[in-house]
């Protein structure tokens, strides 16, 4: 098999692992949203019971960002960060092309920006 021919199954066998990642993600939210539904239809006239549903539906909403969503936010997490890097290094090279009198401070703003995308969009990538 050539080259391209085996990236291009990698890429097909990788997409369709994610897809089934956001649908058992989805299924997972869907799942605990019916659950809740359920649960306050049947706990309508009692308020213990009905807080009983809520803790249980932010219990469930809990597992399902610990486990099945998990590689859906940290995707996210990802691409968020890789964004606010990219315009960061952008809005350097665009310093870089200005008057020296100005230059500086350009360079001042970028490297704040870019620490900001460090300290917020990418903090998995911090050693703790």
């Amino acid at each position: 098999m050539r080259l391209r021919s085996l990236l291009g199954l990698l890429f097909v066998a990788c997409s369709a692992a994610h897809a089934g990642e956001k649908d058992a993600c989805a299924e997972c939210k869907n799942s605990a949203l019916a659950n809740a539904s359920q649960c306050h239809a049947v706990a309508a006239p009692d308020p213990a019971l009905r807080g009983r549903c809520d803790r249980d539906f932010a219990q469930a909403t809990r597992a399902c960002a610990a486990g099945a969503c998990k590689a859906e936010a940290e995707m996210l997490a990802a691409t968020r960060c890789a964004e606010c890097l990219r315009q960061a290094d952008a809005e350097t090279r665009k310093c870089a092309s200005l008057p020296p009198a100005v230059r500086a401070a350009c360079e001042a703003r970028t490297a704040t920006a870019k620490k900001g995308c460090e300290d917020k969009s990418c903090p998995a990538a911090k050693p703790r």
